[in-house]
């Protein structure tokens, strides 16, 4: 990936018709739209700064979102990357025990 473009990211047929899917959504995470967006501006081969331009959003943010594209893949760069910290101590069925 050049400094400038990602025109290496990869995208199948079902990627681009989830990702286009995504990117036009209402009720999908803001978040998910908006990556799912400048991950098919950056697959039509635009520029970073033109997508955030397109896009309205600065260029640092399709910056971060295109390195983690290039790194995870287009549909695994949707979500947020796991967070640093302690391990959950109290296992998944307990949690929804005391939750639900």
């Amino acid at each position: 990936m050049s400094p400038a473009t990602a025109s290496g990211l990869p995208l199948t047929a079902a990627d681009h018709s989830l990702l286009s899917t995504l990117a036009q959504a209402r009720t999908a995470p803001r978040h998910h739209a908006e990556r799912a967006g400048i991950v098919l501006q950056l697959a039509l081969g635009r520029s970073m700064r033109e997508a955030a331009t397109r896009l309205g959003l600065h260029p640092q943010r399709v910056r971060r979102c295109a390195r983690r594209a290039a790194a995870v893949g287009a549909i695994r760069a949707l979500d947020d990357l796991p967070r640093s910290g302690r391990p959950r101590q109290i296992m998944e069925a307990a949690r929804l025990w005391l939750v639900g």
